[in-house]
């Protein structure tokens, strides 16, 4: 049994490797081709990135949609598929009235073009399904889940056919028939095996586990929640890991396993966030305040169902609900109305066959009146017309002084960032103190905007020099305030404390940072990420939190990392002591300590991230260069690998020679 299970694992390691080496062999051809080359490839991109990173989905729809808007193809099959693929993103963000217009839209369209495209009415009427199924609309989900279901049996879509088994299950469950829930379950499992599903056969067990807890059954319930996540694990299906950890977390809580509960409702917050999941959060989160208030633990339970309830309400508020009320509605008066047009056409066909002759009677009269009818709709539109030229003038003059208004409000806020530059460049330690104490150094400082959340710090205090590299939250004016709050905490360690260990300022910085951003009213988690030396003589101390220290050896071919500690200066769920790294180092040795701006630039032949390992390989190569050459170099092929592209963050790299 556990060689089988073995080479299943082994299949599907191979399967997700093939995966992400199709998503980047599609991604590698983009440039070469024209724009209805793109469309395909796009939209294959974004299929295949819907679950484990949907914001880089709907940047492939977006690209893919102008294209076809550019070329007038907006009655075309792509045009609609890619607004049922924006519904599909929309729902899983919980944002389900833009769900539901997407998906009325891209009906309208394959019902237009007709049978050629049933395969994709189907998904429509699947998805269509889901989000009256989640507003527990049930008589219009079940009505849509049959809809596809029959569809996909019509054109032998299995996989349609699997994934609708399962919806017209969980709504009838909604309606208290479980027999027949049951039925429709089975039948979907069965499938799945056939098919060798992993998602399908992950799905029907987490159904099949409602349905149990439905009935009373927990342990067979909690069998069948397991079985589903360790397939969704399988599958990597992120949004089945959650929906899985949802019910088994729950399950766990109502069976007393409460360490179980909370670990696994835990996980399924993590990574539901990483989604941008509001609905899924909001579930987990409400589970979790159970968890919180059977242990006491009221904070906790508090916050976690307040979370769920502003989620909640932002997702089913009842204007929203109205609006896709109205929005079906429309849909279907639409579809009356041509009924009824079509109907009128076949009995104007006869009408017309007995009034031929009463009409070519007529006609001469009809001539005349016609003649008289286009002279007085050309005189109602030259006025029209005239009317809109004035009103058109009137408005450019209203958006010319917008216009103005604006720029000198730009030019306001302009000036204010440029005052604030000045104020954070006074917390700087100028150049000169910066060479009086570290003669053998350079600091490369490149704000993304102009101020910057990176800055530099250094302080001298009993014979050892004090330095850091500093990344605050953000860039831009959010940065800079979180700077000199950050700035302000290590001076007060060093000043005040009088604390010269790079863990004990680290571990002091982080209380007044804490101490001072809960002042606020609002939950604010912002903070800062650092490396931070301390030199006396050739003894290094260092302590970081998320930044390494880097140190080339002389005559070296490899660069030592000593490793932060993984957490940040500011709010953290498990907290700990930094720690404090001793090296001796000696006479030509160089270190190096910086910010993440860096190695994440985008750019290169083909715009991907520098990273960390061609980093280390350009200091490698310049180490026979004295330390302000070195400086130069860097620059130069940080510019040289940005070439047209934007600056992502801010930089700040900060390196010393013994």
């Amino acid at each position: 049994m556990k060689k089988i299970a073995f080479i299943i694992v082994l299949i599907l390691l191979f399967s997700i490797k093939a995966k992400s080496s199709n998503i980047d062999s599609l991604i590698s051809v983009l440039p070469s081709l024209n724009d209805s080359g793109k469309i395909s490839i796009l939209f294959n991109l974004s299929r295949e990135l819907t679950y484990q990173e949907p914001l880089k989905s709907k940047k492939y729809v977006d690209e893919a949609l102008a294209i076809l808007k550019k070329t007038n193809d907006t009655l075309s099959t792509f045009y609609a598929r890619f607004h049922t693929q924006l519904g599909v993103l929309e729902k899983n963000k919980g944002n389900f009235n833009e769900a539901a217009i997407y998906q009325h839209i891209a009906l309208k369209i394959h019902e237009q073009i007709g049978e050629p495209n049933n395969r994709y009415k189907a998904s429509v009427y699947n998805d269509l399904g889901i989000i009256y199924k989640t507003l527990q609309n049930w008589s219009s989900a079940l009505n849509y889940y049959k809809k596809s279901n029959q569809l996909c049996k019509e054109l032998d879509l299995l996989q349609g056919v699997l994934m609708t088994y399962n919806n017209i299950g969980t709504v009838l469950i909604q309606l208290n028939e479980t027999d027949s829930a049951q039925l429709y379950y089975n039948k979907a499992y069965d499938l799945s095996l056939e098919m060798e599903d992993l998602y399908g056969q992950a799905l029907t067990l987490n159904n099949l586990g409602e349905l149990l807890v439905t009935i009373g059954d927990s342990k067979g319930a909690l069998k069948k929640f397991e079985e589903a996540l360790k397939m969704d694990r399988l599958s990597g299906d992120r949004f089945g890991i959650v929906s899985t950890l949802i019910n088994l977390g729950t399950l766990e809580q109502e069976m007393g396993k409460i360490s179980d509960a909370e670990k696994h409702l835990k996980e399924g917050v993590e990574i539901a966030k990483q989604q941008e999941a509001k609905l899924l959060i909001a579930q987990t989160q409400k589970s979790l305040s159970l968890i919180y208030e059977s242990q006491n633990n009221f904070k906790n339970a508090y916050f976690s169902l307040k979370e769920s309830e502003i989620l909640n309400d932002s997702i089913f508020n009842e204007e929203k609900n109205k609006q896709i009320t109205e929005l079906e509605a429309k849909y279907q008066n639409e579809k009356k109305q041509q009924e009824i047009e079509l109907q009128q056409a076949k009995l104007n066909e006869q009408d017309a066959a007995l009034e031929k002759k009463k009409v070519e009677k007529k006609l001469y009269i009809y001539v005349i009146i016609f003649g008289i009818l286009i002279i007085l709709i050309l005189i109602y539109g030259w006025n029209l017309k005239r009317k809109d030229n004035d009103a058109l003038s009137i408005k450019n003059i209203e958006i010319e002084q917008q216009r103005l208004t604006l720029e000198e409000k730009n030019i306001e806020i302009t000036d204010s960032i440029h005052y604030a530059k000045r104020i954070q460049s006074a917390i700087l330690p100028p150049q000169k103190i910066v060479k009086e104490y570290l003669q053998k150094s350079f600091i490369l400082y490149k704000p993304k905007d102009i101020v910057a959340g990176d800055f530099y710090w250094l302080e001298h205090k009993e014979n050892k020099v004090l330095f850091a590299a500093c990344d605050c939250t953000g860039h831009g004016v959010p940065g800079a305030m979180v700077s000199v709050v950050c700035n302000n905490g290590l001076n007060r360690s060093v000043r005040e404390n009088g604390l010269t260990d790079p863990a004990e300022i680290l571990n002091k910085t982080r209380e007044i940072v804490i101490e001072e951003f809960e002042k606020s009213e609002d939950d604010v988690k912002d903070g800062m990420d650092i490396a931070l030396c301390s030199l006396e003589g050739n003894t290094l101390k260092y302590a970081g939190a998320n930044n390494p220290l880097w140190i080339i050896r002389k005559d070296a071919t490899e660069v030592e990392e000593i490793k932060a500690d993984k957490q940040p200066i500011g709010k953290y769920s498990e907290p700990q002591p930094y720690t404090t790294h001793t090296i001796e180092l000696n006479e030509g040795d160089t270190i190096y300590i910086f910010s993440d701006g860096y190695a994440d630039q985008f750019g290169g032949e083909k715009g991907k991230k520098l990273k960390t390992v061609n980093f280390k390989k350009l200091l490698l190569s310049i180490q026979k260069e004295d330390i302000e050459k070195q400086r130069e170099l860097i620059d130069k092929s940080f510019e040289e690998w940005k070439g047209n592209l934007d600056q992502l963050d801010d930089i700040c790299v900060i390196g010393v020679r013994i």
